[in-house]
């Protein structure tokens, strides 16, 4: 996946951070209300259309230009004649012509997937951070946007419509996310999931609106059994359900107050900002939080101050990653635009004009685990690191998607050792 500073000089991509900033301002200054939810959805759902048409346009007149060229080239050789120079300049001033069509194409694709970035954090906020209901909802290929030009305008219109029930209702349009991916809207009441809509087979999670219309067409009776899956899954919690390779696999509600250090990565992405151009903080030990401007060479300086003063980090093994923008297959893990960042902090990340990174060092988490009665070691035999505890009767692995939160959302030590305790606990009540 590009980034934005491949596009950042380009006028569309200018252009394109302009307005999406504007969309994360008025969110914030509503306080993410269901009133700022919803006419966020509907500004990028007109800049979504807008953006889709300048795309087609983009790729037809690169295209249209690539067939010219090859025109002009043909009916020269043609004449027997070898290409004169004016007619080599032509051919070569059409092709460049054609190729910032292309970049077009490009800064419009990479600006298409953020606005639908910016929708995944409304729906993250719309489902109450529910991680679960969103993994069962896109778990599956994902969808071209939008619908049909005829299909799209009943969508617009229903979506609409469901608003105007009363304040309390909150419609969130699946195609306007990378993360939902099935049905075609989750609609709330009073911030509770009330109904998935799909406008096709109009299939509640709960029930069929009408069940004397059945699904008709292979697609319709797909969806329709995809929905009632979906909803005895989140009933149940049986993986199977979703994916048959996953034969056994549950996933339970754990009752953890999840604790994330956004006013600590706050600070240092504030430290990138100043004079200095770069920060660093550890507000747990051996989890550290390192930002800087990505204008400058900063982070040559910020890593030398850091393995300065936290020098732990640095003396046994360990591992960082980016909080950044991830494109990811399913999009499980926590967008940034759904954390809880000031919008400037916010657009600063997405616009990567300060980048943030995590540093966790093994042994100290491991020390931490042990101190937090989790007898918890990393494995590097194998060809892929294992994080293993030792517990009876057999070992129990925890999985990325715990490490991951650490690593890319923020999470705390101490909300990772809560989350593993309860995951050994379970894992201990399901085998016996």
């Amino acid at each position: 996946m590009p980034e934005f500073s491949d596009f950042e000089t380009h006028p569309l991509g200018k252009e394109l951070r302009k307005r999406i900033s504007r969309i994360i301002w008025k969110m914030a200054i509503f306080q993410y209300s269901r009133y700022a939810l919803f006419s966020a959805q509907v500004q990028i759902l007109e800049d979504l259309l807008a953006l889709e048409d300048s795309l087609r346009s983009s790729r037809d007149q690169a295209s249209s230009l690539r067939k010219k060229a090859s025109e002009l080239a043909k009916t020269s050789v043609q004449s027997g004649e070898p290409l004169t120079d004016s007619i080599k300049q032509k051919i070569n001033e059409i092709q460049e012509e054609a190729a910032s069509y292309d970049q077009a194409v490009k800064v419009l694709r990479y600006g298409r997937w953020l606005y639908r970035y910016v929708a995944d954090g409304i729906a993250w906020r719309a489902y109450g951070f529910d991680r679960q209901a969103i993994r069962a909802i896109g778990s599956k290929e994902p969808v071209v946007f939008l619908s049909t030009k005829d299909g799209i305008e009943k969508e617009i219109m229903v979506f609409k419509a469901m608003r105007k029930l009363g304040r309390e209702w909150l419609p969130v349009m699946h195609d306007l996310t990378n993360c939902l991916r099935t049905a075609d809207f989750s609609l709330f009441k009073n911030d509770v999931l009330y109904q998935l809509i799909e406008l096709k087979i109009r299939q509640s999670a709960k029930q069929s609106r009408d069940m004397s219309e059945k699904p008709i067409g292979a697609r319709e009776s797909r969806q329709a059994s995809r929905l009632q899956l979906i909803s005895e899954h989140l009933q149940t919690g049986d993986l199977e359900l979703l994916d048959r390779n996953l034969k056994g696999g549950k996933v339970f509600k754990a009752n953890v107050v999840e604790k994330h250090h956004y006013e600590a990565l706050s600070t240092v992405i504030r430290a990138a900002r100043s004079r200095r151009k770069y920060g660093f903080i550890e507000p747990e030990h051996g989890l550290m939080y390192l930002a800087f401007d990505t204008r400058t060479h900063a982070e040559e300086s910020a890593l030398r101050s850091a393995s300065k003063y936290h020098p732990h980090i640095f003396d046994s093994l360990f591992t960082f990653q980016g909080i950044i923008p991830r494109f990811e297959e399913y999009h499980v893990s926590l967008p940034i635009t759904a954390m809880r960042f000031s919008p400037r902090d916010m657009i600063d990340i997405l616009f990567g004009r300060v980048a943030v990174m995590s540093f966790i060092n093994f042994r100290c988490v491991e020390d931490y685990c042990r101190n937090n009665g989790i007898s918890l070691h990393f494995d590097q035999s194998g060809k892929e690191r294992k994080i293993m505890v030792d517990s009876k009767p057999y070992p129990i692995e925890v999985r990325e998607g715990i490490w991951n939160r650490l690593l890319y959302e923020g999470f705390s030590l101490q909300s990772f050792v809560d989350l593993t305790k309860v995951t050994i606990i379970e894992s201990e009540r399901i085998s016996t």
